[in-house]
């Protein structure tokens, strides 16, 4: 089975791969702290999001690095997505179950808690959601 990278490290593996193909040595992650995403649109790049790396003080690393990647509307990403609800009665709660029918390993601080409805929810991500934006409803399997 394979493994799941966490949305940090798979953006970090991504940017370093395109450091490796123009001939530049990787980074490495655990030196820098990331700032919030935030929502782009300029020249520099052409993809929707600039999350800054800025460099831990104790490490041999300096100056931001700014990743831009493109962050995905939940709306569009899935196509009528359930999960079986179970005993949950919250959004966090059901996390596992989202997870998994997302395949990423998502956090509670990535979507907005809220009550499970009887026949369905809406999954909204929140502002510091690393992989997605908007919202989705979802339904349950029988």
């Amino acid at each position: 089975m394979a493994t799941t990278l966490d949305p940090v490290e798979k953006i970090f593996a991504v940017y370093n791969q395109n450091r490796v193909d123009r001939g530049l040595t990787a980074i490495n992650p655990a030196e820098f702290e990331l700032q919030p995403p935030q929502v782009f649109s300029g020249p520099q790049s052409t993809k929707n999001t600039r999350l800054k790396a800025i460099p831990k003080l104790a490490t041999s690393s300096f100056g931001t690095i700014n990743l831009f990647y493109d962050r995905e509307n939940l709306a569009t990403a899935l196509t009528a997505p359930k999960i079986v609800k179970g005993s949950v009665t919250t959004v966090h709660g059901a996390l596992a179950a989202i997870n998994d029918e997302l395949g990423v390993t998502m956090q509670p601080g990535d979507f907005v808690d809220g009550p499970l409805g009887a026949t369905n929810f809406v999954l909204t991500a929140t502002a510091t959601n690393l992989v997605f934006t908007g919202n989705v409803t979802f339904t349950y399997y029988p």
